[in-house]
């Protein structure tokens, strides 16, 4: 175990680096993988030979395994460990080991994205990679705003390997019985007045929370907030709900639901 066992995070995911070595020299070529291989040196400034990942979901497990044959290429005397936790026993086997001195800990840590705000109460468990993304040009590269989501009193602690896009899949052939020209419609606002067309008794274009916990509404209003520019938290750290994006989030959703375009939640 290193003595800076801090991490680096990746996040959609949340990614943390425990133990992380100063910088190599600012003229050191930068190489695939460069920075697990860091994380793992010990107090002598030697790599050591194993690096540990936990990944909370199947797929990110055969992603990284991708990742690591590639990594193999260039660092071939380095085993890398993947490890697939269920996502409760991974946060809080980390939680855990973070407040204890570090013990344990893996040199990576994948964590969805929404868990990443219950790991930096107080002394945040991750190592700052602004230098590491100043050295190989990687700032210009990524969204800021997906950035911002890790970035904590100026210092980001996490890169999201997962951004999605988010789109809006429909039945071509109904639209088209319907006579609603798709490629037409360009603001919210023509597409709800065409898609009253297809509304009818218990008949929808967006589907409500079935089991009272408001779980659809509330993504449908992250997605529409964003969409304006907006977001749950502002910039500056304030709740972002009284903000004008906020608003035009929740009139659209109210919008919908009078129209009938979304159902109603059930209790």
């Amino acid at each position: 175990m290193q003595k800076n066992w801090k991490a680096f995070g990746i996040f959609a995911v949340a990614c943390s680096l425990l133990g992380c070595t100063p910088l190599p020299d600012e003229g050191a070529p930068a190489q695939g993988g460069g920075q697990a291989e860091q994380a793992k040196a010990d107090s002598s400034g030697k790599a050591g030979n194993k690096l540990t990942l936990w990944v909370f979901a199947e797929p990110h497990k055969r992603f990284y395994e991708e990742v690591k044959k590639e990594f193999a290429k260039t660092k071939p005397d380095v085993e890398v460990e993947i490890n697939l936790m269920e996502t409760k026993s991974e946060m809080d086997k980390y939680a855990i080991i973070s407040k204890s001195g570090g013990e344990g800990a893996p040199d990576l840590l994948d964590i969805e994205q929404g868990q990443f705000p219950l790991l930096i109460r107080g002394d945040v468990p991750f190592e700052p990679l602004d230098d590491y993304l100043k050295r190989d040009n990687l700032n210009d590269v990524m969204s800021k705003g997906r950035q911002a989501l890790y970035t904590v009193n100026g210092k980001q602690y996490g890169i999201e390997h997962a951004a999605t896009v988010s789109a809006l899949y429909y039945r071509k052939d109904l639209f088209d019985q319907a006579g609603i020209k798709v490629e037409e419609l360009k603001t919210w606002d023509q597409f709800t007045e065409q898609a009253k067309k297809l509304t009818g008794k218990n008949k929808y274009i967006f589907p409500a929370a079935s089991n009272g916990t408001g779980e659809n509404d509330r993504t449908y209003f992250e997605l529409l907030i964003k969409q304006e520019g907006g977001d749950i938290v502002t910039t500056s750290g304030e709740v972002g709900l009284r903000t004008p994006e906020a608003l035009t989030a929740l009139k659209r959703t109210y919008d919908w639901k009078n129209s009938g375009i979304m159902g109603l939640s059930q209790k």
